[in-house]
C-alpha cells in the first residue's frame, strides 16, 4: 500500500499523507504468524526419524533467517523512500488553527 501511495504522490504531484501504515509492524506480524506456522508444523514431524527432522530443522533456520533478513532490508528501503519522496512532494499535515491565526494576525 505504501509504494502505491508514493507512486500517486510522484505520478500526480500530490502531498504524502503525513502518517503512512507502518512497515515494520507488518513485517512483524508475518514473522509472527510464520513462526506459529513453523510451531505446529514442529509438532507434526514428531513422528519423523531424528535425522530427518534435524535436517529439516537446520535449512528451516537459514531460510528463516534470510527471509527476515531480506524483509529487514526492504523496510529500510521504504523509509528511505518515504522520507525521499515526502523532500520531493512535501508532506500533508495539520495545520493549527492557532498558528494559523498567529499567522493572520501577524500578517
Amino acid at each position: 500500500m505504501n509504494l502505491y501511495v508514493l507512486a500517486g504522490a510522484l505520478r500526480g504531484d500530490r502531498k504524502v499523507p503525513k502518517y503512512l501504515p507502518s512497515a515494520a509492524q507488518a513485517r512483524k506480524r508475518l514473522l509472527d504468524h510464520m513462526a506459529e506456522i513453523e510451531a505446529e508444523q514442529a509438532q507434526n514431524r514428531d513422528v519423523m526419524k531424528v535425522d530427518s527432522v534435524k535436517e529439516i530443522r537446520k535449512w528451516a533456520q537459514i531460510y528463516s533467517y534470510s527471509y527476515s533478513q531480506s524483509l529487514t532490508g526492504c523496510v529500510k528501503q521504504l523509509e528511505q523512500l518515504q522520507k525521499y519522496t515526502k523532500e520531493i512532494v512535501g508532506e500533508q499535515g495539520y495545520v493549527l488553527p492557532v498558528l494559523y491565526s498567529l499567522e493572520v494576525w501577524l500578517g
